[in-house]
């Protein structure tokens, strides 16, 4: 979609939202009416998933624009929502000199309908401890790739574990397939620094025993539901994990339930909050993040963030 005159106020996202229900609706239309006797056509889900498989959209480049180029943001979901902050645009018939980030009002078309950080926090808002969970061996074969697994921690259910024997929490992995997790772990090589992480690609049976208490994590968010999103996830996945690996400042903040969090679009590498674990942590767990990271204070800082998205730049995983 390309409006005819280029300025700051001619893109009409709530508009070309409605447009783009309307295309979906008359192509519905068309399958039904062409195809009344294929089978599980009109049911809802079957037939949304059907007609969003044929669908490309692409989000014209105002810079671009305005300087007569036609280049465009490729990566676009349902009513034209961003699965990414992260894409530059690239031409679809050459290859780009010269590309540009989204615009802030394009990157609303994402963020108006991103969770929140309430809707993070509202996760657990009855306690960890209180979800329903399950032995790992119940739900090991009804996985599928891009789930996020967590793995609950207390006193009670796992030894020699510091944080868990003052606070309850869940380690978050996410399944790419194969039998594979992709997780934040503990960076122990000897030049990461004090109290880094990294992010491995690992067999699941190393992470998770069969009566291990888990439960599924975030939902993958609405505006996020490509037919291939799951795919896009473990993509990102993977390339996290591949070498060199990635080392970042480990904390309360930057954690296995951010990374995971970050794959699968419950929150963007530009939100202050990324998990929802992290308000509830224990003021002591806390004060020892705060204190060692002080102790790092002349060290050159690495986020989770930070690396994350460099990484997934350098793979240009959003405009291949």
């Amino acid at each position: 979609l390309k409006p005819n005159k280029v300025d700051s106020t001619t893109f009409p996202f709530h508009a070309i939202s409605i447009f783009d229900q309307l295309i979906k609706e008359a192509i519905k239309e068309v399958k039904v009416t062409g195809q009344e006797n294929r089978k599980g056509l009109a049911d809802g889900l079957n037939e949304e998933a059907e007609v969003e498989k044929s669908f490309e959209r692409f989000l014209i480049c105002s810079k671009c624009a305005t300087e007569k180029r036609d280049q465009y943001f490729l990566k676009m979901g349902p009513g034209f929502q961003p699965q990414t902050d992260l894409e530059k645009c690239s031409s679809l018939s050459e290859n780009s000199i010269i590309s540009h980030e989204m615009n802030d009002n394009q990157k609303n078309l994402m963020m108006m309908e991103q969770p929140s950080a309430l809707s993070l926090h509202a996760f657990l808002e009855e306690g960890i401890e209180n979800i329903k969970k399950r032995p790992f061996k119940t739900i090991y074969q009804d996985l599928q790739p891009g789930d996020q697994v967590w793995i609950y921690r207390d006193a009670r259910t796992t030894y020699c574990n510091p944080v868990a024997a003052i606070m309850p929490y869940a380690h978050v992995v996410l399944y790419v397939g194969g039998d594979r997790v992709v997780h934040v772990a503990k960076n122990t090589s000897c030049c990461g620094g004090l109290m880094t992480g990294t992010i491995k690609k690992v067999p699941i049976k190393d992470v998770i025993n069969n009566d291990d208490l888990v439960f599924l994590g975030h939902e993958i968010p609405e505006y996020s539901h490509s037919f291939n999103i799951r795919n896009i996830i473990v993509k990102k996945a993977l390339a996290c994990a591949e070498p060199p690996q990635l080392v970042f400042d480990y904390d309360q903040k930057s954690n296995c339930e951010a990374f995971a969090n970050i794959l699968t679009g419950n929150t963007t590498t530009t939100r202050e909050i990324l998990g929802a674990q992290e308000n509830d942590t224990h003021w002591c767990v806390a004060g020892v993040c705060r204190l060692i990271s002080c102790l790092k204070m002349f060290q050159k800082k690495k986020s989770l963030t930070s690396v994350v998205e460099e990484r997934l730049k350098n793979k240009n995983i959003f405009t291949s």
